[in-house]
């Protein structure tokens, strides 16, 4: 399938736009290398396996769509008694003579009967094979994990959004290549624990800067939670106390 992406240029030129950019920064050797043997390399895989699974997922959603629909018209087709008689016109020496000829009504009956098995077992199978693989789900994965890192390439470049404190693309690539292993460990996990995908923790990856941790912030939030507690479970005994003595007045 990618040899036929090529062919037909229709394969993203964005792996070969990647490669002139990277070219173009003040990289070391060791850190050009990197982004090339590893992003590139991750993002012209993707763009083939989210090609493939578009293909796949609209062909078996068109068959599906499309035999849905047949269906019900053969079925209505083939119950129409108005359908069975046929009227032919034959015109001899200037007369008109009208013959009705019956249709074969069995012949039709099945080729209809046929047709419709066929439709609906291809419309059952493309269905199941859908739900089996999960390729709706994937589809939509690869497709969202395909623009993180997409995005996440532009941000680099440019040195913006979180990677906008550092000076020069040698200090922000540390936290580029782990915000790309993070974003590709996440879509494997949620390709393949499907069931799971909508408890995932979901992660900001332009929030996380290696090294650049604010403890402040952490503790001052896990003060703010202490007290909240605290505060709750005061009242919480005060109203039972009170209650408790309410009920051993009436008593």
């Amino acid at each position: 399938m990618g040899n036929c992406l090529k062919r037909f240029n229709w394969s993203s030129k964005y792996p070969e736009i990647t490669t002139d950019i990277i070219d173009k920064l003040q990289l070391s050797s060791l850190n050009n290398l990197l982004l090339k043997q590893r992003y590139v390399r991750i993002m012209k895989k993707m763009d083939t396996t989210t090609f493939n699974t578009t293909f796949i997922y609209n062909i078996l959603s068109l068959f599906t769509t499309i035999g849905s629909i047949s269906v019900p018209a053969l079925l209505s087709i083939k119950n129409d008694p108005n359908i069975s008689n046929n009227t032919n016109n034959d015109i001899s020496n200037s007369n008109i003579t009208i013959t009705e000829t019956q249709f074969n009504t069995s012949e039709q009956t099945t080729y209809i009967f046929w047709i419709t098995f066929a439709i609906s077992l291809l419309v059952s199978i493309s269905n199941g094979i859908i739900k089996l693989f999960s390729i709706d789900q994937t589809y939509i994965i690869r497709h969202l994990r395909y623009n993180d890192l997409r995005r996440q390439g532009w941000l680099f470049f440019s040195l913006s959004g979180p990677y906008g404190k550092f000076t020069t693309h040698n200090d922000a690539i540390k936290s580029f290549m782990f915000n790309i292993e993070k974003i590709k460990t996440n879509q494997l996990i949620e390709e393949f624990t499907p069931e799971t995908t909508a408890s995932k923790e979901q992660m900001s990856y332009d929030n996380y800067v290696l090294n650049d941790i604010d403890i402040s912030d952490y503790l001052n939030t896990t003060i703010i939670n202490d007290t909240i507690n605290d505060t709750i479970n005061d009242t919480i005994n005060d109203t039972i106390n009170d209650t408790t003595i309410q009920i051993t007045t009436m008593l």
